[in-house]
């Protein structure tokens, strides 16, 4: 493991802690908030992160795209409770990137052939943006911490990174501007910041 590695780890703690601690904090008459996701409401937004985390365990598991896909959509149904499945998915998650030769193994990715380093840069992104999604229904204004900021603007210009495909990324607005405000356009969320 390298100390890229090694950081890259430590974000993950990071973001994941605030992403339960606010699925901790919803109310339960927020549940139907809009969010900066326009066509998805608070309980729609923590179901795809809940989505992402559980297919990112199969993935690094062994599991293929497509098993995976369809193993996660089997996991939701009408009586599932959005928080107590959010809490247990990215605990889930850290338990899978905890595994020490995760990160070399080569997973089988609705990207692509991708290795769980890889992966784990995929999750890192949506983990910020969407808990900053999340942070901006429940509590607005909200704000991404500089480090991952930081941390984003120097893995999107990777030329070898999967973030800018992926995700679709405008990077035409960061304009070489390394703000929470350059990335939030970049990611789609507006040029209002």
């Amino acid at each position: 493991m390298n100390p890229t590695d090694t950081d890259e780890l430590a974000i993950l703690a990071s973001v994941g802690s605030d992403f339960e601690n606010l699925c901790r904090s919803i109310g339960e008459d927020q549940w139907s908030l809009p969010t900066p996701c326009t066509e998805w409401d608070l309980e729609d937004l923590v179901d795809h992160v809940t989505g992402g985390n559980r297919f990112t365990v199969l993935v690094l598991g062994g599991a293929t795209a497509e098993d995976a896909m369809a193993e996660t959509r089997k996991s939701f149904d009408e009586s599932h409770e959005p928080r107590t499945a959010a809490l247990s998915s990215i605990k889930a998650q850290r338990l899978a990137f905890d595994d020490p030769d995760v990160l070399d193994r080569t997973c089988n990715h609705i990207a692509g052939e991708l290795t769980g380093r890889e992966v784990l840069r995929i999750r890192l992104h949506e983990l910020i943006i969407h808990t900053w999604d999340i942070a901006e229904a429940v509590n607005p204004p909200a704000s991404i911490r500089d480090g991952y900021v930081e941390w984003s603007h120097a893995e999107i210009a990777n030329p070898d990174s999967n973030t800018t495909v992926l995700f679709a990324l405008d990077t035409s607005a960061l304009g070489g501007e390394r703000s929470e405000a350059a990335l939030l356009t970049a990611f789609g969320r507006g040029s209002s910041r």
